[in-house]
C-alpha cells in the first residue's frame, strides 16, 4: 500500500484534498508549517504556558489498564528530554486553549487545518509512548509541531470486526492486532512541520520516536454532525453516567 505525498500545498488545496480523498495523505515542506513550529515547540512551551496541574497517561491505555498521574505541566514539559526506563508519559487530548489562549488563534491564522468541524487538541509525550491500534469515526488531521513519530496505517478491511477490542474509547474503535504484523499495513515517519491526513475508519497505531508535540483534530461535515457526532456524544454521556460502565480509556 502506498501513501500519497505532497509538498507545499496551500490552505485551499489542503481543504480540497481532505474533502475528496479516502486514502491517507502526507504533506511536507510547507513554509507556513515551519513558521508555526518556530513559535510553538517543546523548547518554547514551558515559557509560553502558565503552570497548572494536568493528568498524564502512564500506560498504553488502548491495550493496557488505563492509568493517570497528576503532575505539574512545567515539570512534565521540562523533563521530557530526560529518557527513563519504561518512560511512558503522555498528555493526551489536552485543549489547545488550556496551553495558551493564542495557540488556537495562531492555528486558525495559518489556515492549514480547516476551521469547519475541527476539534483540535494537543498530544505531548515522551520518546517511548504509543497509541494502540484504533480507527477514528471522523477524518483526522495530525500536525506534528515538534519531534518525530512512527505511524502505522492500514485500510478499513485489514481488521475484521471479531478482532475489535471490547474496551470503550470515545470517537474511536479499538482493535487487538498490532499493525506492524499485518501485511496490509504501512509504516511512515512524521516529523516537525508534517501534516498527515488519516481518513475515517483507517486503522492506525502511533509511537513517539522522540519527545513529541502533536496537534490533532477531527474534520467533519454538517451532515456528519447529525449522523455521527451527536450520536457519539450521546453514547459517551451514557457511558460516563453508567455506574457499571465497561473498561475504557477515559476512566481508571
Amino acid at each position: 500500500m502506498l501513501i500519497r505525498r505532497a509538498a507545499a500545498l496551500s490552505a485551499d488545496e489542503i481543504k480540497s484534498a481532505i474533502t475528496r480523498l479516502d486514502t491517507p495523505l502526507l504533506i511536507q515542506n510547507n513554509p507556513e508549517f515551519a513558521s508555526f513550529c518556530e513559535v510553538w515547540n517543546l523548547e518554547s512551551m514551558p515559557s509560553a504556558t502558565e503552570d497548572q496541574l494536568v493528568h498524564i497517561v502512564t500506560a498504553n491505555r488502548e491495550r493496557e489498564a488505563t492509568r493517570f498521574r497528576e503532575v505539574s505541566l512545567h515539570h512534565f514539559l521540562n523533563s521530557l528530554h530526560l529518557r527513563q526506563e519504561q518512560d511512558f508519559r503522555y498528555l493526551k487530548e489536552f485543549p489547545l486553549a488550556a496551553l495558551h489562549q493564542r495557540l488556537p488563534e495562531d492555528l486558525a491564522q495559518h489556515r492549514f487545518i480547516p476551521k469547519s468541524g475541527i476539534a483540535g487538541s494537543a498530544w505531548i509525550g515522551s520518546g517511548q509512548t504509543t497509541t494502540g491500534t484504533h480507527f477514528d469515526l471522523f477524518d483526522n488531521l495530525l500536525f506534528q509541531a515538534d519531534g518525530k513519530k512512527a505511524v502505522w496505517l492500514a485500510p478499513p478491511y485489514a481488521i475484521s470486526r471479531r478482532q475489535y477490542a471490547r474496551k470503550y474509547d470515545r470517537f474511536a474503535r479499538l482493535a487487538t492486532p498490532e499493525l506492524a504484523g499485518l501485511s496490509d499495513a504501512v509504516r511512515i515517519e512524521v516529523q516537525r512541520g508534517d501534516l498527515l491526513f488519516i481518513p475515517r475508519r483507517w486503522w492506525h497505531q502511533v509511537q513517539n520516536l522522540t519527545p513529541s508535540f502533536t496537534i490533532s483534530g477531527f474534520h467533519y461535515s454538517h451532515t456528519e454532525v447529525l449522523t455521527r457526532a451527536i450520536p457519539e456524544y450521546l453514547r459517551h454521556g451514557a457511558h460516563c453516567i453508567n455506574p457499571f460502565r465497561r473498561e475504557c480509556t477515559c476512566h481508571v
